[in-house]
């Protein structure tokens, strides 16, 4: 069921996010990393919804961010490119 396989990667998410502002940025990254392919599970699942894409996105920008503080520019270049492949339409996003 897409519903939970994107809730589930949205709770990992979640705490990520709180092990980012606890500069445990290793932590992030296997939460982040284990959320994307349950995000990625959704969208395969329902390829037409836009919510599913932008939680992939917004995992995506969080887990640069976490390659980053890392020191992990090499890490952090290939998440980037994963973004970019995964913004459909970012105008659209940008506008509803």
């Amino acid at each position: 069921v897409p519903d939970y396989r994107n809730g589930y990667a949205a709770d990992l998410g979640h705490r990520a996010i709180q092990a980012n502002a606890e500069r445990r940025y290793a932590d992030a990254v296997r939460l982040l990393a284990e959320a994307v392919p349950h995000h990625e599970a959704a969208i395969r699942a329902a390829p037409g919804d836009r919510t599913y894409r932008r939680f992939l996105r917004n995992t995506l920008g969080i887990l640069t961010g976490a390659h980053l503080n890392l020191g992990d520019y090499e890490a952090a270049v290939t998440v980037t490119e994963q973004l970019l492949r995964a913004a459909v339409d970012p105008a659209d996003d940008h506008f509803e």
